[in-house]
């Protein structure tokens, strides 16, 4: 092994070290809408930031809270509660599980009032149900991590680049088994305490008959921590019983 590969594989190793020190240690994360853009390369796009999506707190006891943010459809935020994979959501009628969440019966289409605001109940019920399906981050860093094709640390930042049956699962359409180009790349930056925040862009290219070139479809999208090592989830009462039903 030469000496460039050695770095390289020093590089993988100390990425994969900080990525499974994160998963076992308490954080609050914020993660942006995924931005779509078209352009002839696959360079990401950071300015202007993206809205924020989700955020949510994770601790060593195997608690975590999720928020979904306000969107059009669901003008409030979304909140669901996970312990060990076994997740609740807050309604108006308190913490329910996902099975009484689908148990919508003639009620399907009533609207539901959350802080003052009307919703179409299969609008929320989506919501919730979305909310309460979301892992932590950091298992979906844990298994991207076993599909890095390559890792390499440029000016501070590690670059891994991901194969294309990851591309594929991350991309989130059909579209990018299609292609006959693709493209994706996890940018992680280094705090003192751990990964600061990391950015996935990935890439779907055709041919462009006009340019002679590549057409890309590029998404991207980040991940911010905070409070590494001094997040704590407070399980609101209506919850933790909801759990133990």
């Amino acid at each position: 092994m030469g000496a460039s590969d050695t770095a390289r594989a020093d590089d993988a190793a100390e990425l994969r070290a900080l990525i499974t020190g994160m998963a076992r240690t308490s954080h609050t994360w914020e993660t942006s809408v995924r931005r779509k853009f078209s352009g002839a390369t696959t360079a990401p796009r950071f300015d202007p930031p993206a809205a924020t999506e989700v955020r949510g707190e994770f601790d060593a006891a195997g608690l975590t809270l999720v928020v979904l943010q306000p969107t059009r459809d669901v003008p409030v935020p979304v909140t669901a509660l996970t312990r060990h994979g076994d997740a609740v959501a807050l309604t108006p009628t308190g913490w329910l599980r996902r099975d009484a969440l689908r148990a919508g019966g003639g009620e399907a289409e009533r609207d539901v009032v959350l802080e003052g605001k009307t919703v179409r109940r299969t609008r929320f019920v989506a919501a919730a149900l979305k909310a309460a399906a979301v892992r932590p981050v950091v298992e979906d860093l844990l298994d991207l991590v076993v599909d890095f094709k390559s890792v390499r640390r440029e000016q501070g930042v590690f670059l891994a680049e991901l194969p294309e049956k990851a591309i594929e699962l991350a991309w989130g359409g059909p579209e990018a088994k299609r292609a006959p180009e693709v493209h994706g790349t996890v940018i992680f930056k280094v705090g003192e305490t751990g990964i600061a925040e990391y950015h996935v862009v990935l890439g779907i290219g055709f041919p462009d008959a006009r340019s002679k070139g590549v057409a890309w479809t590029m998404q991207q999208w980040s991940t911010r921590f905070s409070a590494v090592g001094a997040t704590t989830v407070a399980v609101p009462e209506g919850a933790a019983q909801a759990l133990d039903k």
